[in-house]
C-alpha cells in the first residue's frame, strides 16, 4: 500500500511501481532556475547551470512536475527536456495538455519523455 496524489488529495490504494496513466497540465510557472531550486549545491553537481537560466515548471493534476530549462535563443537542443517534451507530446508544454506519468517505486508520477 502506497500514499498517491490524485486531484482530490492524497490517498491510500494499491499503486503498482510502473503503472502508466493520463492526466493534463494544470498549471505551468514561469521563472529562472534558482526560483525552482531549494538547494542549489545538490542541484548543480557539476557546477555548469545557471541560476539565471529562463525556465518553466510544469505541474500536472496526478501530482507529477517537472522543472524544463528554457534555450536562450529560439533552438533547443533534441535531447535536452523540452526537446524531449516536443518529441513525446508533439507540441510545447501547455495547460490542459494530455501528458502520461508512471508510478515509480515509492508511489510517486513521474511525466513521462521519449528516450
Amino acid at each position: 500500500m502506497t500514499a498517491n496524489y490524485s486531484p482530490d488529495g492524497w490517498n491510500e490504494k494499491d499503486v503498482q511501481a510502473g503503472q502508466i496513466s493520463e492526466t493534463e497540465v494544470t498549471e505551468i510557472k514561469s521563472g529562472v532556475l534558482k526560483d525552482f531550486v531549494k538547494d542549489w549545491q545538490t542541484f548543480d553537481k557539476t557546477g555548469n547551470a545557471n541560476p539565471d537560466q529562463s525556465s518553466i515548471l510544469v505541474k500536472t493534476g496526478a501530482g507529477a512536475s517537472m522543472l524544463i530549462a528554457l534555450p536562450e535563443g529560439k533552438t533547443y537542443h533534441p535531447n535536452s527536456k523540452l526537446g524531449k517534451w516536443i518529441r513525446t507530446y508533439k507540441k510545447a508544454p501547455h495547460v490542459k495538455q494530455k501528458v502520461k506519468v508512471m508510478t515509480d517505486e515509492n508511489g510517486f508520477n513521474n511525466i513521462i519523455l521519449a528516450k
